[in-house]
């Protein structure tokens, strides 16, 4: 029930009024796990379906905008196996994920030539530093670079720290 009502003022700070936070809800958005791995398309859809009604329910630009960002800060956290209680979710917060949303959108303008087949008897060191920068412009699900899986750790080491959350 706490998971619910903060929630539900999470929708009222990211500029959802009262009917836009009951049509939500009629819409299944209960909690903030119903809006892990949603796509800016899925947002846009459910948010088409508010608007249209009926009830016809204004929804303001920039309260899709910063739903947008919840669900890429729920997202994130949860892959990281942080808390992604509602109330963490502050105006300082917004901020921060709104520019990496920013950085990452800039992100997927990078152009990386993949590497040659590896072949019997060629330089691997060089094959190999190709296809790590060939991996590091690549990114799979939830926007991971596909480095990760050819990572040195497989269990990272307990309390390491790390540089930036790209390292983590």
């Amino acid at each position: 029930m706490a998971a619910i009502a903060s929630f539900r003022a999470a929708l009222d700070r990211l500029g959802f009024s009262q009917a836009a936070t009951e049509a939500m809800i009629a819409n299944g958005f209960n909690t903030t796990e119903d809006t892990l791995n949603l796509t800016d398309k899925d947002i846009e859809q459910v948010l088409k379906i508010i608007r249209t009604g009926p009830p016809v329910v204004v929804v303001p630009f920039l309260a899709q905008k910063r739903l947008k960002t919840f669900s890429f800060w729920a997202t994130r956290r949860r892959r990281l196996g942080e808390s992604i209680t509602a109330h963490h979710f502050t105006n300082p917060v917004l901020e921060q994920y709104t520019n990496m949303m920013n950085i990452v959108d800039k992100d997927d303008d990078t152009a990386v030539k993949a590497p040659g087949e590896y072949e019997k008897d060629t330089k691997w060191k060089a094959f190999k530093e190709g296809m790590i920068a060939y991996l590091n412009a690549l990114k799979g699900r939830h926007n991971i670079l596909l480095t990760y899986v050819i990572r040195e750790h497989v269990v990272p080491p307990a309390n390491a720290v790390y540089q930036s959350e790209h390292h983590q």
